[in-house]
């Protein structure tokens, strides 16, 4: 018993003596670590990366020197790598500004310590013009610099998956318009559109070349001139067509005709299988306006279409 109540003690003791080894893996951000945090994201929420970049650490802000020589260190871009403001605050400019960047919103969602730096986890919600809501979850490095706490930055914050070397681009693709389809008949598709231009720099007579054109596809060889002199572009459209609304002989006269270029991607084009028996139900003439399509709805459910 009095070997057991030892061995109580000399653990009730330990245990006083190290309160720091119990207490650090709960132990939270700072006040300064908050402070730096809300600092820095209000500069960002405002558009002021000037002053976002005034809460980077030094690692990120003075250029590391290797043998007497600066190293710029910007290809590196790890985190707490070296940036420099015009830098800095260029990449923030471009990418929310080909964004079309209207506003930012955050909230902090914890924190944790780790390796004396603070580690804090935050959601932002970037309201964009071009791109919709974009929302991410982060996380930022704080650490400590003197009396003071800094950021340690790193392209992780404009995007969390963004790396050294990243950029941003932005690319418009348009949705294809929808068959429309009543009890198993197709009404409407759209197809693939095919078109034949004319190159000019591969023409050495252009009435030769007319006439050949117009032995291939339906135009006349007069018209093929006028196209050809009435463009200042290097390639003339000179007739298009539906997928497939150019038969295999005229693919290969096409492909043979020196001067002559099947552009097989053109564009898209809609088609109604019906004729004219579904015209009055089928497609659009043109767009209705609020009051209009309230009119048109009136008494109507979404159940009903």
């Amino acid at each position: 018993m009095k070997q057991f109540i030892k061995t109580v003690l000399a653990l009730a003791i330990a245990a006083a003596m190290l309160p720091g080894l119990v207490s650090c893996g709960t132990k939270g951000p700072s006040a300064a670590d908050t402070e730096v945090f809300e600092r820095f994201m209000q500069a960002i929420v405002g558009g002021d990366y000037s002053a976002a970049y005034d809460c980077l650490s030094r690692e990120c802000t003075q250029p590391k020197q290797e043998e007497g020589e600066t190293v710029i260190g910007a290809e590196e871009e790890e985190e707490g790598a070296y940036i420099s403001r015009e830098d800095f605050t260029a990449r923030y400019e471009n990418i929310f500004g080909a964004l079309g960047l209207n506003s930012v919103e955050y909230e902090k969602t914890g924190a944790r310590t780790e390796e004396g730096a603070s580690v804090i986890g935050y959601t932002a919600t970037y309201h964009t013009t071009l791109a919709g809501d974009l929302v991410n979850e982060f996380e930022m490095t704080v650490v400590p610099e003197g009396e003071e706490s800094r950021v340690l930055w790193a392209p992780s914050l404009i995007f969390p998956e963004m790396e050294q070397g990243d950029t941003v681009r932005l690319f418009r693709t348009a949705a294809k318009r929808g068959d429309i389809v009543a009890s198993g008949d197709l009404l409407a598709e759209t197809v693939t559109t095919w078109a034949v231009k004319a190159v000019k720099a591969e023409i050495k007579n252009a009435a030769s070349f007319a006439e050949a054109a117009a032995e291939i596809i339906p135009i006349e060889a007069e018209e093929v001139l006028e196209k050809l002199n009435g463009s200042s572009s290097e390639k003339v459209l000179l007739y298009s067509c539906n997928e497939g609304g150019l038969s295999g002989d005229a693919r290969e006269a096409i492909d043979a005709l020196e001067g002559a270029e099947l552009d097989m991607a053109y564009g898209t084009g809609r088609v109604y299988p019906q004729g004219d028996v579904m015209a009055h139900a089928v497609g659009y003439i043109g767009y209705a306006s609020a009051e209009e399509a309230e009119k048109l709805n009136e008494g109507r459910t979404e159940m009903d279409g």
